[in-house]
């Protein structure tokens, strides 16, 4: 007891202030300027308290391992951030000529020699196929998103005749053939010259997104830069971006690398203007033991802020997430550790990125993503880049909230995991062959389960997006007691094995369910792939054996057949169909049986992240639904505001 009380008395608390001093002792009347240095000068169990304010954060923080059970805690709205402050000040009415004359008073510059810059870095590549690019400097205003300068201002124009799809590399073709296309307007005539300007579209496909640079527009023929990874095809969507001649609607802006200029029309006259700057982390914790870091929030930086690196039962409670060019936070090879009420908006890419446990054992990482609230992710690459992407096993998502994202918001690889409780709302809504929870492409993926979950309104353009999106042959998955309303398609099995699909609740869906025999068929060239995949998991090992019985006779029993899969139990309301292309084989060699399916205008609804049975739908549904009346899903506890 005496050791216990001599160590509490030890303990201390560190103070953090925008007027604070580095050379100061930390004290409450004495504080410190920067968190680097709180937390060198902290020791393990200390707290460091940090006061309201901007934080501009020009290097990693680093928590190690020798600070076991420090906690950080924000006071109010403590902002670190790795960007740049444009003060007004500095704005001045443009001149420039480019800009459009009927727009031009609008628009201001600011010299960025004034702030200090010597060179922005160029633009790079993004979108599905350059997960690790660094995005493009961005320009925020009171907090909001501006828009790089683009046209057209709103949605897409299309692809109109191909001269030359380009180098197709997903067919093998390694040249380096430029996409030429035409288009039905030549308003690029306009524009003094293409340098640096840049086309983002969906090339192809409606799941894979990418900007190319712009070689030459000649009349309404656009040479592109670059071979989109699947070739371009016609009729396909894109927009110009990086174009000054553009600069013509609030929010826009344009930063001219030649001359080192800032050229825009804030959205607000209010709030401060940042750029986004920094390409490193803001916060490290490195094989950190029981660290946590409280109600502080990450904003306006180009790269995820928050790594949190090996150690174990380190949270992340109650912080805010905003206007990152990447995703919120990364965590990797570590166990037990823990994102709680925390807030993710206006994502350049997703939320939450993890990494751990070990495949080769079954052993998890038992890392938790619980009550947090991720909307608008997948803001700059709008495809591949969810809300949380799952990797490992052992990883549990629970009564979270994911709304208003162009794609996918769970993704997952690896084995075990658990999602619960969550509720996903208007996800997969500009993008097509997509689920709000989605994995796909091997047979080991297995023992992951979704249940008690909400997805209310799924619907993109109208291609296949789906609430849970099993891919080609994905095997072995829970879909359970989960409530599919509005949705396009509720839910997908594509050819795979091994799936229960099971008390599930599907109200006024364009399609229940899909329930393919792929493998037999179209996609029977994957086999392949999905051998070399199960090849390298110790798949006949006991561990595999015992954990999921038969796998290690998989290759021996018609692998790419749909067997063994259960679907049972569930009630189909009022679906314009209950099942598509539910093929022979998949009734062959799976049980589709105990589904009670009725056409008709059920009552049941959603109020808020309510599910709420009408008396109908309760005197006529199985008990095992009639238990979903009055459901909470999302967020338990309360999330800070932004």
């Amino acid at each position: 007891m005496t050791l216990v009380l001599l160590a509490a008395l030890t303990l201390k608390i560190i103070y953090v202030a925008p007027s604070g001093s580095d050379a100061a002792p930390g004290t409450s009347g004495r504080p410190v300027a920067t968190l680097a240095r709180a937390v060198n000068i902290a020791g393990p169990g200390d707290t460091i308290q940090v006061a309201a304010g901007d934080y501009i954060v020009t290097e990693p923080v680093v928590v190690g391992e020798d600070k076991p059970h420090l906690r950080i805690i924000g006071q109010d709205r403590a902002v670190l951030r790795g960007a740049i402050k444009v003060p007004r000040d500095l704005w001045r009415r443009t001149d420039d000529q480019r800009i459009p004359a009927t727009v031009r008073s609008h628009v201001y510059s600011v010299d960025l020699h004034r702030l200090g810059v010597q060179e922005v870095p160029a633009l790079e590549q993004r979108g599905m196929s350059h997960p690790t690019t660094v995005p493009q400097v961005e320009l925020f205003v009171d907090e909001k998103p501006q828009t790089l300068a683009r046209w057209p201002n709103e949605g897409y124009i299309k692809t109109g005749r191909i001269i030359d799809a380009g180098s197709v590399r997903r067919d093998g073709d390694t040249g380096d053939r430029k996409p030429v296309f035409e288009i039905s307007s030549d308003r690029p005539s306009r524009w003094s010259d293409t340098d640096d300007v840049w086309a983002y579209g969906f090339w192809r496909w409606d799941w894979s997104d990418e900007s190319i640079p712009v070689t030459s527009v000649d009349g309404r023929r656009v040479t592109l830069a670059a071979p989109h990874h699947y070739g371009v095809a016609t009729g396909k969507p894109f927009y110009f971006e990086n174009v000054v001649e553009e600069l013509d609607s609030p929010g826009e802006y344009y930063i001219d690398r030649k001359k080192d200029e800032l050229l825009f029309w804030p959205s607000s006259n209010e709030g401060d203007a940042y750029l986004s700057w920094s390409d490193k982390y803001l916060l490290r914790i490195v094989g950190g033991t029981d660290v946590t870091v409280e109600g502080l929030h990450f904003e306006t930086s180009r790269t995820t802020p928050v790594e949190v690196a090996g150690g174990t039962g380190n949270t992340l409670r109650s912080c805010v997430f905003r206007n990152l060019g990447q995703y919120g936070v990364k965590v990797s090879g570590g166990t037990y550790d823990r994102i709680v009420q925390c807030r993710f908006l206006d994502m350049g890419a997703g939320g939450v990125e993890l990494y751990g446990g070990d495949r080769k054992t079954l052993t998890p990482a038992n890392d938790v993503v619980e009550d947090c609230l991720f909307e608008r992710f997948s803001r700059l690459s709008r495809t591949y880049r969810p809300g949380v992407s799952v990797n490992g096993v052992g990883m549990t998502v629970s009564h979270c909230e994911f709304r208003d994202a162009p794609h996918s918001a769970i993704f997952f690889n690896g084995n075990d995991h658990l999602f619960v409780g969550n509720v996903f709302r208007n996800v997969v809504n500009s993008t097509g062959d997509a689920g709000a929870i989605y994995a796909g492409r091997d047979w080991t993926k297995r023992g992951t389960v979704i249940r008690d979950n909400l997805f209310d309104n799924i619907n993109g353009l109208h291609l296949y997006e789906n609430g849970v999106y099993l891919d080609d042959q994905l095997s072995g998955i829970t879909i359970e007691h989960n409530a599919f309303v509005n949705c396009w398609l509720g839910m997908m099995v594509g050819g795979g094995r091994d799936n229960f699909v099971h008390e599930n609740l599907f109200v006024r869906c364009h399609i229940a369910m899909h329930l393919d025999a792929r493998g037999l068929g179209w996609a029977k060239g994957g086999f392949d792939g999905l051998k070399a995949s199960l090849e390298s998991v110790p798949y006949k090992s006991d561990v595999w054996k015992n954990r999921y019985p038969g796998i290690e006779r998989i290759l021996d029993d018609d692998p790419m057949a749909p067997k063994g899969n259960i679907v049972a139990g569930n009630a189909l309301l009022g679906a314009g169909k209950d099942t598509d292309s539910m093929e022979a084989a998949f009734h062959r060699d799976s049980q589709v049986e105990g589904n009670f399916s009725e056409s008709g205008d059920w009552d049941v609804s959603v109020h808020g992240n309510t599910l709420v049975l009408g008396p109908r739908a309760k005197a006529q549904l199985p008990p095992a639904l009639q238990r979903l009346d009055g459901t909470k899903y999302g967020p338990r506890l309360p999330i800070p505001d932004p």
